[in-house]
């Protein structure tokens, strides 16, 4: 191998590098952005923390209305509950998650939001 070839495999490396990491800063950014404005987009094994704090805090969750829809379970302080496409559902506690309730369609993601209720 001469110098010339050695020195194009590590430019290729370095540059396929770079892209990919940009990549991956764009869909932390993205996912970011989303939870700044209380807004989630949630695919198949994904699980999203909507709160952690040390004292029972007020969220209303919504699940956008899709055809071929699937529940979003929410998971908090030990209990587990569904919110079904189209609808929104108040919770008290410490800690909330949510995660499909089931295995979405290729492709597809769930879409909602949630918000901070004032006590």
């Amino acid at each position: 191998m001469n110098r010339a070839n050695l020195i194009a495999i590590i430019l290729g490396g370095s540059l396929l590098g770079i892209s990919t990491l940009g990549m991956a800063d764009n869909f932390s950014i993205d996912s970011t952005l989303l939870a700044s404005v209380g807004e989630f987009e949630i695919g198949n094994g994904e699980t999203h923390a909507i709160a952690s704090n040390k004292g029972d805090e007020k969220y209303r969750i919504c699940v956008r209305k899709a055809r071929h829809s699937i529940p979003l379970k929410v998971i908090y302080d030990g209990k587990t509950e569904t919110v079904a496409s189209g609808n929104c559902a108040d919770f008290e506690a410490m800690k909330i998650k949510i995660t499909p309730a089931g295995k979405l369609e290729n492709d597809m993601v769930l879409i909602g939001k949630y918000e901070h209720l004032d006590n």
